[in-house]
């Protein structure tokens, strides 16, 4: 994503060492995502009682390929830690009840039908 705006066109990332720059450029936050994408799978694995080491390379590319996607939704005006608090009202929103008991069933005979041309 570009922007117009001068203020937010530089990107806070992080490119290596000094006077060894790492070959890809990536946020701040993708880094921090990434390795909570990976513990949350290691945790999962180690529950599951999977080992070795296709299993830890899978979940390493699977971590990478969930920061890519999640690194599309968060932007400065929409940082990482807005999203949980967005899930939290999102959640406890207050919603209209539906009368209990109705129940609504679809019927194929009330569909009307055009005759073919």
């Amino acid at each position: 994503m570009t922007s117009d705006d001068e203020l937010y066109r530089v990107h806070n990332v992080f490119l290596g060492p000094r006077g060894f720059t790492l070959p890809w450029r990536a946020r701040y936050s993708a880094y921090g995502l990434c390795v909570s994408f990976a513990l949350v799978a290691l945790a999962v694995e180690s529950r599951m009682g999977i080992r070795g080491l296709w299993p830890l390379l899978f979940t390493v590319a699977g971590a990478v390929a969930a920061t890519m996607w999640a690194e599309d939704f968060i932007t400065y005006e929409c940082p990482v830690r807005a999203y949980p608090r967005i899930l939290a009202h999102e959640v406890s929103a207050p919603r209209p009840r539906t009368p209990k008991g109705r129940t609504v069933a679809m019927s194929a005979a009330a569909v009307r039908r055009r005759p073919v041309l």
